[in-house]
This record gives C-alpha cells, sequence and structure tokens, in this order.
C-alpha cells in the first residue's frame, strides 16, 4: 500500500455510514453491538446511521469497491455519507491493495477504508489487552479465546462495553502510529471508524 447519486424517498439523516466488510458473521455482529451501543450511551443526540452491508460472492478488496459502489450508486439515502470497506490482510495481492488505494483517493471525502492484520480478531482481542509480537491468524484466534472461551466467529451478545472500545481504539491508535505498514506488520484501522462514529454520538474514547 502506497500509503498506508441519486436521493429517493427515504428517511432523512445527518450523516449515513455504510460499512462493507469482508466477514459474514463476526464483522456483522461487531458493527450491529457498537451501534447499539453508541446508541445506548450518546452524549448529544446521535446524529448517523450506521448501515452494515452484507459482503457478495467476491469478498475481496476489489469485490468489497464493487459492492460499495452498487449501493451508493442506488442512491438509497439522504443527506451526507460515509462509505466504508473493512477487510483483513488475509493473503490479498498487490493489485488489489492498489485498487483500494484508488478507490480511496477517487473520493477521499466519502471512501475510506480499514485494514487489519491479520484478521479483524486481533480487533476484538485489542478490546481485551495490548498485544506485543507478531501473531499469525490461528495465533490470534487461539489468544482471543482466553477472553472469550466460546468464541466461533461469533461475538456474545453485551461483549461490547465503552471502556472496551476505548481501550482497544487507544491499544490500536498507538501501534498504529510506531508503524501504519499494515501489509507487513499487525494492527488494525478499525479504530478510525470507530472513533468517528464515537464523535458522532458525543462519546469520548480518548
Amino acid at each position: 500500500m502506497k500509503k498506508f447519486i441519486r436521493s429517493t424517498n427515504t428517511a432523512q439523516v445527518s450523516n449515513l455510514y455504510v460499512v462493507l466488510p469482508e466477514g459474514t458473521k463476526t464483522e456483522q455482529e461487531y458493527f450491529k453491538q457498537i451501534d447499539r451501543l453508541f446508541d445506548e450511551n450518546w452524549n448529544n443526540g446521535k446524529s448517523y446511521r450506521l448501515k452494515p452491508l452484507k459482503p457478495g460472492a467476491n469478498n475481496s478488496p476489489i469485490g468489497l469497491i464493487n459492492g460499495i459502489n452498487k449501493f451508493l450508486h442506488e442512491g438509497k439515502f439522504k443527506g451526507d455519507y460515509e462509505a466504508w470497506i473493512v477487510f483483513d490482510r488475509d493473503d490479498w495481492n498487490e493489485a488489489d491493495f492498489n485498487a483500494v488505494e484508488l478507490w480511496k483517493s477517487q473520493d477521499p471525502r466519502h471512501h475510506h477504508f480499514a485494514l487489519s492484520h491479520p484478521c479483524f480478531e486481533y480487533w476484538l482481542l485489542l478490546h481485551f489487552k495490548n498485544v506485543s509480537g507478531r501473531l499469525s491468524v490461528k495465533e490470534t484466534e487461539r489468544r482471543l479465546k482466553r477472553h472469550l472461551s466460546n468464541y466461533n466467529k461469533s461475538i456474545p451478545r453485551g461483549f461490547l462495553t465503552i471502556d472496551k472500545v476505548r481501550r482497544a481504539c487507544k491499544a490500536a491508535r498507538t501501534k498504529y502510529s510506531q508503524s501504519a505498514d499494515l501489509l507487513n506488520n499487525n494492527g488494525s484501522t478499525v479504530y478510525q471508524l470507530i472513533e468517528r462514529l464515537a464523535k458522532e454520538a458525543g462519546i469520548d474514547l480518548s
């Protein structure tokens, strides 16, 4: 990674966050819980709407771009928006990541992405503790199960708290400031999306 609409008769929203994650289960549950948590804890009136989308058969970064573009071009919303694709390092090749950078550069105000290395479970793990060393997907999931013993791509209801989210954001932010090269190093920029949502809800995660 080099640096790493038409409206219809739908309800007006101040801000719409369209999120299309690579995963069909864990990420979907996480963003639903985040939305519920912030809705229960907002301090200034939650002025945004979070719209998680489900990936199609092609959940590569390029497939996610195509999927979210389709939603945006259908224009079934009003108001300002941000479109986020959320994906893992996996074994995607250089062309995939270049496509993501190009997509973002085409509309940097509205197009965003969040990358986790090695996997989204790394972001979940940061809710419990800081992580050092280089972890594989297998090791990340093994450590996560120390905290979520029954974890099997499903997040238990009530897993999230503001304190846990604050801990994860701080850990991810610190790690990213030390190394922004998430193609070669563990880390996650999901915190950037979460902090945006928290700010909209008037929740301090600093």
